[in-house]
């Protein structure tokens, strides 16, 4: 590959050793179908700014090479010019780093333009870049109406006011050295008889989009390798490629297990129904772990850089963030073999971290994924810092701390939980009787978090309007029509009843318990939000058939819920409910409220089993 690595300086000089003369060409041709130059200069992480901006840290650094990405090009004879290279793919950056040759020069006379006339457009006649004129102000810039010249003139004046800077603290020369000797790109050239239209879509259209995650595990395999052995003996690339191979393995095996929704939402949303990017949000996890233990990670406060981004943010430094912050991050503090190994041992451990909460201790994952979710307390991604990097004991502690905080305690209670005046802490109450079970089970939070589970009434409120009895349970309701009903009242009941017609609540008074108060917290369960509409204020007949109905067929149903419409709660007093299992009345109200009060007690208590 040495060979089809060049400089910048290599890249557009005629000399010995450079990309034109080993291709025995004269300039870059930027042929009739390419689309133009449009990169934006609009905000300091736009595409100009941002390659300035990165060329710059990388010459603070002092870094030895800097890669621009690839650039296809293909031999060409072009009619009386001869031999060209035109470029299929990286038309964006011979543009910008031909304009940005050109304005140095106009700065400092003593330094060489050596891009001048390497780059021609097929549209214009002569180097577009010397005869493109700049209006007095930026406002006259929106009667330009050639595409390529608006764009350059937006790149002109944005990369003026970086040299500006650089002039004014005297690294403008040494910043062209480094461009020239230092910033490099690697040629891939195509055969002459291949096609450059079919080429240039291929390219375009089937390109994987640059995410944060693929830029740094490149950036990990192409530093964490060891290139010598312990008695110093270079090793050969395949050996390299080898180490990057089992790297690659590695980084994609955690990928794939954290980027499951299930897994990346329990540990990293930060609001209902997200779906975050698992490998992102742990690789920002590491990230604050360095940043809260080194003095220096890195990160470049240089006035330089600030002052150019406040040319164009003036409010904030990050008013538009780029979308490639997190890898600008990595790539600032991984600066060689040693600093890439210590990250990709911290990404490692992060992951085995998470890997053992998920599969491990059930009681660990069930007093996380509480404090995670609980009503007025979820989605505080601190705690998964805390379970990540701190000794699991201590953090046990402090999680079984912070959920006797939430749970409310009822025999202290000062305060009557009911739905109408306390519904975070009811549904508190409620997850925690679904969460810690007396036989250890691992609670679904992602399932219960994304449907929306909220609050029902067991016995709804205020019945109104008509429903429809489910055919499997129209016999129950034909045996609870009372004798005293009229006979062709009757009839016409029983008619609507086998055609699965609407009722009105009014005609089947005998399904409710008119004297129950329905905002009492023992007539309260946790259903999912599509079923609470769904079963309104169907009496609790129906409500039960919907629910028994959705975990039959295998959906998430909470054990309380379930245990609840089946009244099969395991009751430790004498008295227990009602045994007509198609109503809810007011002493299954009271049976209920009473194992409630039990069982928090119970678990209550099972908590502060952690803090001894």
């Amino acid at each position: 590959m040495s060979e089809l690595v060049y400089s910048i300086k290599q890249i557009f000089n005629a000399g010995n050793k450079s990309a034109l003369t080993d291709n025995k060409a004269s300039f870059y041709y930027i042929a009739p179908y390419q689309r133009g130059y449009k990169w934006e200069s609009n905000s300091s992480y736009a595409q100009v700014p941002q390659m300035l901006i990165d060329i710059y840290e990388a010459f603070v650094y002092g870094t030895t090479e800097y890669f621009l990405q690839y650039i296809t090009v293909k031999k060409l004879k072009l009619d009386d010019n001869g031999d060209v290279l035109e470029v299929i793919d990286g038309q964006q950056r011979l543009t910008t780093l031909s304009l940005l040759l050109s304005r140095i020069v106009v700065r400092n006379s003593d330094l060489e333009n050596i891009s001048y006339k390497r780059l021609q457009y097929f549209r214009y006649d002569g180097d577009i870049f010397a005869s493109l004129q700049i209006p007095d102000s930026e406002e006259e810039d929106e009667n330009i109406i050639h595409q390529d010249r608006y764009y350059m003139v937006k790149a002109v004046r944005t990369i003026d006011k970086f040299l500006k800077l650089l002039e004014e603290n005297d690294k403008l020369e040494a910043y062209y050295h480094y461009l020239l000797d230092s910033v490099k790109l690697i040629f891939n050239i195509e055969d002459e008889n291949t096609n450059s239209e079919e080429v240039f879509e291929n390219l375009n259209n089937n390109k994987v989009p640059l995410t944060n995650q693929y830029l740094i595990k490149g950036l990990l395999l192409t530093k964490a390798v060891n290139r010598t052995t312990s008695f110093n003996r270079t090793l050969s690339y395949k050996e390299i490629l080898d180490q990057r191979t089992v790297m690659g393995r590695v980084w994609d095996e955690i990928n794939a297990w954290i980027s499951q929704p299930e897994i990346a939402h329990f540990f990293f949303a930060t609001k209902k129904k997200e779906n975050p990017n698992g490998i992102e949000k742990l690789l920002e996890v590491v990230l604050r772990r360095i940043e809260n233990t080194q003095t220096d990670t890195g990160e470049i406060e240089d006035s330089l850089l600030q002052q150019y981004r406040l040319l164009f943010d003036p409010q904030s430094r990050n008013v538009q963030p780029s979308m490639y912050e997190l890898f600008n991050k990595f790539n600032r503090i991984i600066r060689d073999e040693k600093t890439a190994f210590d990250v990709l041992n911290l990404i490692k451990h992060a992951y085995r971290a998470l890997y053992n909460i998920w599969y491990g201790d059930i009681d660990f994952y069930n007093l996380f994924g509480y404090v995670r979710f609980a009503k007025s307390q979820q989605y505080n991604i601190s705690w998964t810092d805390e379970v990540i990097w701190k000794d699991r004991a201590v953090v046990k502690k402090d999680l079984a701390k912070r959920v006797l905080k939430i749970i409310p305690d009822l025999k202290h209670s000062q305060t009557e939980l009911r739905y109408d005046n306390n519904q975070n802490k009811l549904t508190n109450l409620l997850l925690s009787f679904n969460v810690f079970l007396e036989q250890e089970e691992k609670f679904d939070f992602y399932q219960y978090d994304s449907e929306n589970w909220t609050l029902e009434h067991l016995s709804p409120q205020n019945p109104k309007g008509d429903i429809k009895i489910p055919h499997n349970l129209v016999t129950y309701v034909l045996g609870k029509l009372p004798e005293s009903l009229e006979q062709s009242k009757r009839a016409d009941l029983e008619a609507k009843l086998l055609n699965g017609e609407a009722i009105s609540v009014d005609d089947l008074p005998f399904l409710y318990d008119s004297e129950i108060d329905e905002h009492v917290m023992g007539n309260m369960a946790l259903l999912e939000g599509g079923d609470n509409s769904a079963v309104s204020n169907n009496p609790f007949i129906v409500k039960r058939n919907i629910i028994i109905s959705r975990r039959n067929k295998g959906s998430f149903v909470p054990y309380h819920t379930i245990a609840l419409y089946e009244k099969s709660l395991d009751m430790k007093e004498e008295k227990g409910f009602t045994p007509d299992l198609f109503r809810w009345d007011i002493n299954d109200i009271t049976v209920h409220e009473q194992w409630m009060r039990q069982r928090n007690k119970e678990i209550i208590e099972q908590l502060k089993k952690h803090l001894a």
